[in-house]
């Protein structure tokens, strides 16, 4: 990283330190309330082309063994969870590829009244693996490792019974090992008004300001206004709609206005099963590549208890994307199956298959990667 992405860093590092230093101090956190867990898995995979290229796929086997640790503390106030995982990867036939990965994650949520409270997540993850269809959307092609560090805090204030405020702050660093590609950092900052009419229809109003900056490279920022509408059509079901206007100012300096459309449907069908699908259309910037990005995509998830012990899940993703001034077009599918059994309390197997498949206009972009895993996870 240079110079000057290397000082931001440094600064929201520090700020946000401090930021959690404070809000630790107003936690009365007593050594009892602690709870300690230690998480492992142990996986075989199949990865049919663990390059992602379009030609000359290499295909082998993968042993994937993980170690996490998880802390909790709770009070009347306030929660906070920290955990932690490492993950060695160990490639039978291409062992230039076996690599180690680490992951981070920090949840706190504070109440500071009845109408007032904050929510604040850090996700860390240093890894060379797609971690799921979103990551793969609109990312570069090859195997490459990547840091990517998330942080999120939201401040919810309810003015009255019907009427409330979220303010968020988002920050992304995104950076490589790879001298071909940018290092990138992001930064939102939000508001969100709704105001619930009544039982079952509330509105919404927002605007939120992003910019990102590579390095080496340029900058460019997106202002969007949003206005919306969720409906419960059941207690547990609901139907979202947004539509707004993005300003996009863009890496070359030129302006442009742009429309959005996001609709979510999301269904708690019973205790046993819950179903989202989302349609995203967007013009915004993405951390992989300097350029502005023209996509749209739908997202649907299926959760079911099938019984007592036995979980399964379904997930299909398809997407166009179309970079403005690269002029590169990107179309993504993706599915993936997930079934798990519960061996005993602590000790669980499961197996899983996911597809990714990306047709672009750029042909070395092209590549097409089946995955089957069969592991079993455990708590100490």
């Amino acid at each position: 990283m240079g110079e000057k992405m290397g000082r931001n860093r440094g600064l929201i590092g520090t700020t946000g330190a401090i930021f959690l230093v404070c809000m630790m101090s107003t936690l009365s956190f007593a050594e009892s309330n602690w709870d300690f867990d230690i998480q492992g898995s142990l996986m075989e995979q199949y990865d049919d082309n663990i390059t992602e290229v379009n030609s000359n796929e290499i295909d082998d086997f993968i042993t994937r063994a993980n170690i996490g640790l998880g802390l909790n503390n709770e009070g009347k106030t306030y929660s906070l969870e920290l955990g932690a995982s490492i993950t060695q990867e160990i490639f039978a036939e291409n062992d230039q590829f076996n690599n180690n990965s680490q992951e981070v994650n920090l949840n706190l949520n504070k109440q500071f009244s009845d109408k007032d409270r904050i929510q604040v997540t850090d996700r860390f993850r240093n890894s060379e693996s797609i971690e799921d269809f979103e990551d793969a959307f609109g990312r570069q092609s090859g195997r490459f490792s990547a840091i990517r560090n998330n942080v999120d805090a939201f401040y919810t204030r309810e003015f009255t019974p019907k009427f409330s405020s979220i303010l968020h702050y988002g920050n992304e660093v995104y950076e490589t090992d790879d001298s071909t590609r940018d290092d990138s950092l992001l930064q939102k900052y939000g508001l969100e008004l709704q105001y619930k009419h009544s039982s079952k229809t509330i509105f919404l109003a927002g605007y939120e300001y992003s910019e990102i900056e590579f390095d080496p490279g340029a900058d460019a920022n997106v202002q969007k206004m949003f206005g919306g509408i969720r409906y419960y059509l059941k207690d547990t079901m609901y139907i979202e709609g947004r539509a707004g206007n993005s300003k996009v100012d863009s890496f070359t300096g030129a302006d442009s206005n742009e429309p959005h459309y996001q609709v979510t449907f999301s269904n708690i069908i019973d205790d046993l099963t819950q179903f989202t699908l989302t349609y995203l259309n967007e013009t915004a910037t993405n951390s992989y590549t300097e350029d502005v990005f023209e996509s749209w995509r739908i997202n649907a998830n299926l959760r079911r208890q099938l019984s007592e012990r036995l979980n399964a899940a379904l997930s299909l993703f398809y997407g166009e994307a179309e970079f403005q001034t690269l002029n590169i077009g990107d179309d993504t599918a993706g599915a993936s199956a997930w079934l798990g059994y519960d061996l005993t309390e602590d000790l669980k197997v499961f197996c899983s298959y996911s597809l990714y498949d990306k047709d672009s206009n750029v042909v070395t972009r092209d590549y097409k990667k089946n995955l089957v895993t069969l592991g079993l996870t455990f708590d100490f």
